[in-house]
């Protein structure tokens, strides 16, 4: 019930004329199609966190009731992405009016696509609440290791203000063995 719904309703081509053909709940990037359906589930487990819908008797609660999820595809069964497609998903996001967007991905390389995109004009009014990552290494030295991208876009040289980089945290509100930490790197856990 927390679903965004699109001004595109199934069976009317390209009603809202945004390139998107009965894009009625968002769009694979990965199968490029109009159905945006989860082969992983980390996804769905990430948008159930955010707004599953409460005080129904089912299922889980999300920490916003009052949301509306916009369902993008960019990573396939196995958790793969392409940057075509996390690049893609970002512009479709940002020109449909997604307020947030959430990135559970990373790696210690940037991608001067990705991070265009994110700082693209369309995007400026846009948080990207991107993951430190899962190495549980310190981000605060220098090179490869000690970096994860998206997630440290908001640091020097992209200073992209529209980035929150979130850390991982268990069940005693501690930080998870596994996630990766700085006190200038990392915004929140």
């Amino acid at each position: 019930n927390n679903m965004w719904v699109n001004d595109d309703p199934a069976g009317g081509g390209d009603d809202d004329g945004n390139g998107f053909v009965d894009d009625t709940v968002g769009w694979d990037f990965v199968q490029n199609d109009n159905t945006p359906l989860d082969f992983n589930g980390h996804g769905t487990h990430v948008a159930g966190t955010i707004g599953a819908q409460g005080n129904n008797g089912v299922g889980v609660v999300g920490v916003n009731w009052d949301v509306s999820l916009m369902a993008v595809r960019a990573g396939d069964a196995n958790g793969g992405l392409e940057t075509a497609d996390i690049v893609s998903a970002i512009n479709y996001a940002c020109a449909n009016g997604a307020d947030v967007v959430n990135g559970s991905f990373g790696g210690n390389m940037m991608s001067t696509a990705v991070r265009d995109a994110v700082i693209s004009g369309p995007c400026t009014d846009t948080l990207f609440v991107f993951a430190a990552g899962n190495s549980g290494r310190s981000l605060e030295g220098s090179g490869p290791l000690a970096d994860s991208y998206p997630c440290e876009l908001h640091r020097a040289p992209t200073s992209a203000a529209n980035v929150l980089c979130v850390g991982a945290t268990g069940k005693t509100d501690n930080l998870a063995g596994f996630s990766s930490f700085g006190p200038s790197a990392v915004h929140l856990g």
